[in-house]
């Protein structure tokens, strides 16, 4: 609904400026070498051979093929995978910036729901299989609220960097768009007084045994039968957010798309398209779209409903930029992974236009954007 459009300008009057940021992807356990091999258009997709089944053909095994995170989420499943990546991410973070603690600083974080696998039945095709996962999620019993989660979660991670922990001040469980929601927060609370330093961070794994699981079951998963499916990825992003001049972030804009409920549905683009005019608005030239299509069908038709909408002589866009195709699908991290790429490019001067925009679309009805400038 076009009233749900909220628009953070995080320039202006009090400027914030990200000043150091930390990244682990399938290609790197940095920012550096994750955002380099992206550049040069490298993947690590491979078969993960803890899901196999039968191929088109009904005569080998067909394994999942995925981009899990080299080394560090080997042999761990749930929220501790979810702890390393998260790990990773603030070591590499520490590595060149003080990573602040105590009352004045917080965390802002996008983690995936850990209700995510029980939801989707209506995308299951077979009606056998919807009914009795229907039933086992009847039965299913979930321990606390998504806030201890999360919470468990980076107390895992903070535990093998040896850092204390300051308080968590946001969580978003939203998927694709809970990163533009956590930095929504952040930058209000820095604008606000609230804190002095925001730990921004986002992360995620669906290349975890429960949750290859659940996209196959539900009819996302990339196979042979189902070409237009999803590459599971894995990766984690943390920025280190203080008020200061220079910032790279311009604005931030979230909205929902009416009529949108599940994965499955394809939005009309009127959402995104709101979204992103809020924030590239003063843009001048064309705008670099950087966005998070995976291959599925709903994303794609939703994608030309948005660039027939916002496209024209008065905009255009310079040379897209799918994070998928090199990290594969990596949900709730996605933002953030984006913004990553977008930093590095702006920094070492290789971005195609002046201006980028991040447009994340979530599983249900949440829209967002991200404006990026020249640091």
């Amino acid at each position: 609904m076009a009233g749900a459009l909220r628009v953070t300008e995080v320039g202006g009057r009090n400027p914030i400026v990200i000043k150091e940021c930390g990244m682990v992807s399938s290609l790197g356990l940095g920012c550096a070498a994750s955002c380099a091999a992206a550049r040069a258009g490298l993947r690590r997709a491979q078969p993960l051979d803890y899901l196999g089944f039968a191929s088109l053909d009904g005569r080998d095994v067909e394994f999942a093929v995925g981009h899990p995170a080299p080394i560090v989420t080997h042999g761990f499943e749930g929220a501790p995978r979810l702890a390393q990546l998260v790990a990773a991410a603030l070591r590499d973070l520490a590595s060149r910036a003080t990573i602040p603690t105590g009352p004045r600083a917080g965390f802002y974080l996008s983690l995936p729901s850990c209700r995510r696998h029980l939801t989707g039945a209506e995308l299951i095709p077979d009606p056998i299989a919807r009914q009795t996962f229907l039933e086992e999620v009847a039965e299913a019993e979930i321990e606390g609220t998504e806030e201890s989660w999360v919470g468990a979660i980076l107390s895992l991670a903070l535990q093998q960097i040896g850092i204390p922990a300051a308080p968590i001040r946001f969580v978003s469980c939203a998927g694709h768009t809970g990163f533009a929601e956590a930095l929504e927060a952040a930058t209000g609370d820095l604008g606000a007084g609230a804190v002095d330093a925001a730990l921004v961070g986002a992360g995620d794994s669906l290349v975890e045994e429960r949750a290859l699981g659940w996209l196959r079951l539900t009819a996302r998963l990339k196979t042979g039968a189902n070409p237009a499916g999803l590459e599971p990825g894995e990766g984690a992003a943390f920025f280190l957010l203080e008020r200061g001049s220079g910032g790279c972030i311009a604005m931030i804009a979230t909205d929902e798309e009416e009529g949108v409920r599940f994965p499955g549905d394809a939005g009309t683009g009127q959402a995104l398209a709101r979204c992103f005019n809020a924030v590239a608005r003063e843009a001048s030239g064309p705008v670099w779209l950087i966005t998070d299509h995976n291959g599925e069908t709903n994303r794609a038709m939703e994608l030309g409903n948005f660039l027939a909408r916002t496209a024209g002589p008065d905009r255009t866009f310079a040379s897209p930029l799918y994070p998928a195709a090199s990290f594969g699908d990596t949900s709730a991290a996605s933002g953030g992974m984006a913004l990553c790429l977008a930093r590095a490019a702006f920094s070492r001067k290789y971005a195609p236009a002046s201006a980028a925009v991040i447009a994340s679309a979530a599983d249900g009805a949440g829209r967002s954007a991200l404006s990026v400038v020249a640091g």
